[in-house]
């Protein structure tokens, strides 16, 4: 994604979110199969996929509100340690307030 990101810009930040969701998803399925017989070097591995490649969606610019925040719902589901999803709570609060106060 991110070699794509810097060749062109013909990945919208919303292919990319949905593409992460997607990955997000099948590790979160490898999770549940493995369950605690996977080891915790895999799991850390897990965690530090889904941390860069929310690095990624966050340095990603956007034309409206809206793609964030479906960014970070995205980000939420993510295999994270519970310190970088509160954080992801946090910037999915403060970008629904500003949606909220965003004149229509």
């Amino acid at each position: 994604m991110q070699e794509r990101n810097a060749m062109d810009d013909s990945g919208s930040l919303e292919e990319m979110s949905e593409s992460c969701r997607s990955f997000f998803g099948r590790l979160n399925e490898s999770l549940l199969v493995w369950g605690s017989k996977l080891p915790v070097e895999s799991r850390a591995c897990y965690s530090k996929m889904a941390e860069e490649l929310c690095a990624l969606l966050v340095d990603t610019p956007s034309e409206t509100l809206n793609l964030p925040m479906g960014c970070l719902l995205t980000m939420l589901n993510a295999p994270l340690p519970d310190e970088s999803r509160s954080s992801y709570l946090q910037d999915a609060l403060s970008v629904f307030t500003k949606i909220l106060c965003s004149d229509p």
